[in-house]
């Protein structure tokens, strides 16, 4: 079954969007408004957390567990925990892109500048 999401959730603007990787059981997306949003397979959320900027950049690890959002508001990256439903934020002292998320706590990121 396909599952709309209301346009009015992100905002107007372009939406970043990342299907749960390994387990494909959640969609990860985030559009103008700053906020993100997970939902399970049905399209019913799971979680909701805000960013201090514009989300630049979302991936999940390899094993699905951890999502991470990069903004565009500083150097910080904020993970979500899909066991525990917990975000936290970490200072990561790059200003970039994340490219992708490894287990346990490696985060690559193409940095422009040092914040």
């Amino acid at each position: 079954r396909v599952f709309e999401i209301p346009g009015k959730t992100h905002g107007i603007g372009a939406i970043k969007f990342k299907w749960q990787t390994s387990k494909g059981n959640l969609l990860a997306t985030s559009g103008a408004n700053r906020n993100v949003y997970v939902f399970d397979r049905k399209g019913n959320p799971v979680a909701e957390f805000s960013l201090p900027g514009k989300c630049t950049a979302i991936d999940w690890d390899r094993n699905g567990d951890q999502l991470a959002a990069t903004h565009d508001a500083g150097a910080s990256v904020f993970l979500w925990n899909s066991n525990t439903h917990q975000v936290s934020e970490v200072e990561s002292g790059l200003k970039g892109s994340l490219t992708y998320c490894e287990p346990p706590s490696c985060i690559v990121f193409v940095a422009n500048q040092i914040s």
